[in-house]
């Protein structure tokens, strides 16, 4: 088989492994992320409780290693929640204003919570523990949150890679 034809296979086989269910918000019906208003006022961090009612968003573009992920929208505020055995995670770029990103304790999820505000961006990467040829430990990548917002644009992009 080529080497095309694997990755295609493994693409095929990442669009199809079934997703873990969401363990607070309630809906699992995504609305697009662009159809969804987003407020221009800063508002306060949301509260745990609050999340409950937070629809859950498709985002802008999705690679197969993000087919654990999913992402819900409250108010100007994204949370974008991965499955996988995170142990780590990281602020690569952007305005640190506002973000927080944390690991569940129970499901060992990375979650990052980052505010959508025109002219923003922000790269956090979600981070697994690997092994290298000779054992040892080495962090491995399991997931990138990307987000960016043109001060033109009429919705923000949002890539999970």
């Amino acid at each position: 088989m080529t080497r095309r034809a694997l990755a295609l296979l493994a693409l095929a086989a990442a669009a199809l492994a079934p997703r873990p269910a969401a363990s607070e918000p309630a809906s699992e019906e995504e609305k697009p992320l662009e159809s969804v208003p987003i407020p221009a006022e800063k508002s306060k961090v949301p509260k745990p409780s609050e999340w409950g009612a937070a629809p859950r968003v498709s985002v802008t573009r999705r690679g197969p290693a993000a087919a654990g992920c999913r992402a819900y929208l409250l108010r100007e505020w994204l949370r974008v929640r991965c499955a996988g055995e995170a142990f780590a995670l990281s602020m690569l770029g952007g305005d640190a204003d506002g973000v927080a990103f944390w690991i569940d304790a129970a499901t060992k999820e990375g979650e990052v919570l980052v505010p959508l505000r025109r002219g923003g961006k922000h790269v956090v990467q979600i981070w697994k523990a690997g092994k290298d040829a000779a054992g040892a430990f080495v962090p491995v990548p399991l997931v990138l949150v990307q987000q960016h917002w043109t001060r033109d644009a009429p919705a923000p992009t949002v890539t999970l890679f």
